[in-house]
């Protein structure tokens, strides 16, 4: 009786820690993706092309949505999606053949990362979600596949792309290599916004979210969790975020961060979150980075 009253205990404690933290079911449509879609489409350059970039896109379900959404843009869209695992890239083009054949979607099937090499990916099913750089021994995997590697900032510079309004990653514990492989790209402040997922697959990539505050420190942009109905920005990490619940988190540029709505959030001495500002001043080091 003492371990079931434990185990209901449990429960409820994590369901009611969870609903606290925002850590919200993986749905896109109603964990806080396409909301952040439409905030950064609002806010993009008028007559201008969205310029987005899809990367560890699977089947085209996030790329699908943007395209849908910037059908009615007077400039368009242009996406580049990344996708190494050929099976999903063959559904992914498939989703996009339309907008594909009308040259709004480049599909890539490289996978990005932090250096541009050879790999292995793991992949426990054909067009399955969880194909991975960094392997957890207790999955069984069908296939092992080598696939050629990159960097954004590298095909940023091969592509001549000056601007990105939206970067999206989702590569299964591999995002913090991804965003390494953008620095310089986010010193300069080029992109606008960066989503990227955030689980226990960065456990077995050895990655944490404390490294992303770290890489952003010298750079114009804040961390910020990106929730069903808001975009919270953490004015510094705390232990108590470092929890690997399954979330998104995004790299918003300092420009944004009132035309996105932001809350700017902190977590206080007794490990809960407060709130400590409407608006946040440029840090310092982004200050000089910015103006070097």
């Amino acid at each position: 009786m003492a371990l079931l009253a434990r185990q209901l205990i449990w429960r409820a404690g994590r369901k009611l820690y969870m609903y606290a933290r925002k850590e919200e079911p993986n749905d896109m449509s109603t964990n806080g993706e396409l909301r952040l879609q439409h905030l950064v489409g609002a806010n993009a350059r008028a007559g201008a092309k969205l310029i987005a970039f899809d990367v560890g896109a699977r089947i085209g379900d996030w790329s699908k949505a943007l395209v849908d959404l910037a059908s009615g843009r007077s400039g368009g869209i242009e996406l580049h999606v990344f996708e190494p695992v050929p099976d999903s890239r063959a559904k992914l083009r498939e989703a996009l053949s339309v907008p594909i054949q009308r040259g709004e979607v480049r599909v890539n099937g490289v996978a990005l990362s932090n250096e541009s090499k050879t790999v292995q990916i793991y992949v426990p099913h054909f067009t399955g979600g969880t194909s991975t750089l960094h392997p957890d021994s207790t999955v069984s995997y069908e296939q092992v596949i080598d696939v050629e590697t990159s960097t954004v900032d590298r095909y940023i510079a091969d592509h001549s792309i000056g601007h990105v309004d939206l970067l999206k990653i989702d590569t299964e514990g591999n995002d913090f290599r991804v965003l390494q492989g953008a620095r310089d790209s986010l010193m300069i402040g080029r992109i606008g916004v960066v989503q990227f997922e955030y689980n226990h697959r960065w456990i077995h990539a050895r990655s944490y979210l404390k490294d992303v505050f770290d890489l952003v420190e010298s750079t114009p942009y804040r961390v910020a969790k990106v929730c069903s109905t808001s975009l919270e920005i953490y004015a510094a990490w705390h232990p108590e975020l470092e929890r690997f619940f399954e979330t998104n988190y995004a790299l918003v540029h300092e420009r944004l961060i009132v035309a996105l709505g932001c809350e700017i959030l902190r977590i206080g001495a007794d490990n809960v979150c407060e709130r400590v500002a409407a608006s946040v001043e440029p840090t310092p080091r982004a200050v000089a980075a910015r103006d070097a």
